[in-house]
């Protein structure tokens, strides 16, 4: 994952993050990470690695799941996210890159990880090394988004590209996400997961409604790469100019609370045995 600008990473946010987009698994991620968990199967016993947990939405599920006897590691870059993580239950976590995961061959006997495939510098190796440590039979979840249309985010980006310009904000998304469109199709997921060398590989597309209030929205994309970038690019007081102007539009064609559904392909596969 690119570390080349602070605004590229989470740590800023990750309190926000977390307040806004997980909300003890009510929020949106944290619904995907708990669909995840059940999609994979945990069971008593297990180890397992979350693998950039973030704030440890899917952890502190997989964590529910796998205890007393299990116990799950939450691995990320962010070590803001991490404090977080550990603050809210998940006790394992460690700063770290993929690949490049400090573990040794065949040791977990799962894997997740939600909403990061499309952030690897390359996925390839970043999958093989998931997969090196799982053990045969070993389990790998993952999750992406799948293409969906909201007007209200339309009207966020085109607001932001009237600021920043449409080239550099196309540009900000790739360096931080830059698989994001290809794991739009779910069969590139699977291409992705088979290619790893994985077997048994399903996907499933999952729906997700929500209404929250146009502050709530707003306040959301000033987390995500869009956001961080623009509030970066612009400094304090065209940011402010920026907030005011995309406000007055978004309650103007919305009104004070906004409707968006999300979809996301959630995904398992299986190690071979020998």
């Amino acid at each position: 994952m690119s570390i080349a600008g602070e605004w590229i990473r989470y740590d800023e946010v990750a309190e926000t993050y977390d307040r806004l987009m997980i909300a003890e698994g009510q929020a949106l991620y944290g619904r995907l990470a708990s669909d995840l968990v059940t999609f994979v199967g945990l069971r008593r016993g297990d180890v397992v690695l979350d693998v950039g947990t973030g704030s440890g939405a899917a952890g502190r599920v997989a964590r529910d799941k796998v205890r007393p006897t299990g116990a799950v590691v939450g691995v990320d870059l962010s070590l803001p996210m991490l404090r977080v993580a550990k603050r809210r239950g998940l006790a394992g976590v460690i700063a770290g890159r993929v690949p490049g995961l400090p573990f040794r061959e065949e040791r977990f006997d799962a894997a997740l990880a939600s909403l990061v495939l499309s952030h690897f510098e390359c996925y390839e190796m970043a999958l093989a090394d998931v997969v090196r440590i799982l053990k045969p039979g070993g389990r790998l979840g993952v999750t992406a988004w799948a293409a969906s249309q909201a007007d209200h985010r339309q009207v966020w980006r085109g607001i932001a590209e009237s600021f920043v310009g449409a080239d550099a904000l196309r540009s900000a998304v790739e360096q931080v996400a830059r698989w994001e469109e290809r794991f739009l199709d779910p069969s590139r997921v699977v291409e992705a997961l088979t290619r790893a060398g994985l077997v048994k590989v399903c996907v499933e597309q999952r729906t997700y409604d929500e209404t929250v209030t146009t502050a709530e929205s707003l306040a959301r994309h000033e987390i995500f790469t869009c956001g961080r970038y623009v509030r970066h690019a612009l400094g304090a007081r065209e940011w402010e100019r920026f907030r005011d102007t995309l406000c007055a539009a978004t309650e103007r064609q919305f009104g004070s609370r906004l409707h968006s559904i999300g979809r996301a392909h959630v995904a398992r596969a299986e190690k071979p045995t020998r």
